[in-house]
């Protein structure tokens, strides 16, 4: 059997957790697994929301070594960590830059001592650019031997920092399937307080500048003004900066009762209620430079999503029905509409479906097990 360390966050630490459970259930079938894991990952106040969700679970594992657990704030934790790798191969989980002393640490030791590193890139550059950001980042990856992203267009960014095309392994984000309790659409809508002839769009993700919500918002009162009364906008998870900008926006064209605004973290059960309670799922992103772990999330659910024109997001949504010009919020409202009409929200539900393949554990693992060997 072969034997792997893995490096990444683990429950209750939030971070990129539930990829690497689903990652790690499906690897220990198959290999031997050290893994170091972040008994506390950063200080909160770096954080907008919680660090911790006592709502992720520990997966039952045969093959997995559990015990090597490392802190923020103790450095001698890193370190031990780095002498601790047991195997020739490291796979460690990249997503945030204020994780890079100790990635940094611990994968200068592991090439001193000669440890193969293949490096999950889950964001090849920050969403919110920074020379520090991009230092840091460029740094981790100076020390790795082998890259997977997640979309052809990350890898032709990582290809300018890295050069070694060869090097780099394209293997898509997984399906996100959160638990749940089940309900039916009816009944959710009536929690929330929702019409059932009312169309449900669904703005879902942390608040970020980037994201475009300013963007929805000028597109959905030209909607409301087509057809007013008939649509209920939700706003879902916490801003992370600058509400204000746009609640003059909902103000100004007073789109208040038309807006369910719910300013706080999602919980997985709270996940599946909104996917499954809407109609549409409006990603109008204004740059993006990743594989959205909200298309992940929507693939279990099939909901039609409309996205902007980057390739970040084209590279999965290929329907050009289901794509617009970015910042154009005519042809949003276009594109939106348009999914109401000539049964256009079953056709598009269908496509989505046609999607998932490419996306399910099996493929993802059996790739992931190829690339280890080249």
């Amino acid at each position: 059997m072969k034997k792997i360390t893995v490096l990444s966050s683990f429950p209750p630490i939030k971070g990129i957790t539930p990829y690497t459970v689903e990652l790690l259930k499906e690897l220990d079938k198959k290999v031997k697994i050290q893994f170091i894991w972040f008994k506390d990952i950063y200080p909160e106040f770096v954080y907008p929301w919680w660090t911790k969700d006592y709502s992720l679970t520990v997966p039952e594992l045969k093959n997995t070594n559990l015990r090597n657990k490392i802190t923020w704030y103790n450095p001698l934790s890193w370190i031990i960590a780095g002498f601790k790798i047991k195997w020739n191969i490291i796979h460690a989980q990249w997503w945030s830059r204020i994780l890079a002393p100790i990635y940094l640490t611990i994968l200068l030791i592991a090439r001193l001592r000669w440890k193969e590193i293949v490096l999950t890139v889950h964001n090849v550059s920050p969403h919110e650019k920074s020379f520090i950001k991009i230092f840091m980042n460029n740094i981790v990856y100076k020390l790795s031997n082998k890259y997977i992203v997640h979309s052809q267009a990350n890898k032709k960014e990582l290809q300018k920092i890295v050069w070694d095309k060869k090097q780099i392994c394209i293997i898509p984000h997984w399906i996100i399937a959160p638990k749940f309790k089940k309900d039916t659409k009816e009944n959710l809508r009536k929690k929330y307080k929702l019409k059932n002839d009312e169309k449900v769009i669904l703005f879902y993700g942390n608040i970020r500048d980037y994201k475009g919500l300013d963007i929805m918002l000028e597109a959905y009162n030209k909607i409301i003004k087509s057809w007013e009364k008939k649509f209920k906008l939700i706003i879902a998870w916490s801003c992370w900066q600058g509400w204000e900008k746009y609640q003059q926006i909902i103000d100004k064209y007073n789109l208040g009762n038309y807006i369910l605004r719910i300013d706080s973290f999602i919980w997985e059960q709270q996940t599946w209620e909104l996917f499954t309670l809407s109609d549409v799922l409006v990603l109008p992103y204004k740059n993006f430079d990743s594989q959205s772990w909200v298309i992940a999330t929507n693939l279990y659910f099939n909901l039609p999503v409309i996205v902007s024109n980057l390739w970040w997001l084209t590279a999965v949504i290929k329907d050009k029905d289901l794509i617009f010009e970015v910042w154009n919020t005519e042809e949003l409202k276009e594109k939106i509409l348009n999914l109401f009409s000539w049964n256009n929200l079953e056709l598009k539900k269908e496509y989505l479906k046609s999607l998932r393949k490419d996306f399910e554990w099996d493929s993802i693992v059996e790739k992931t097990l190829e690339f280890y060997k080249k």
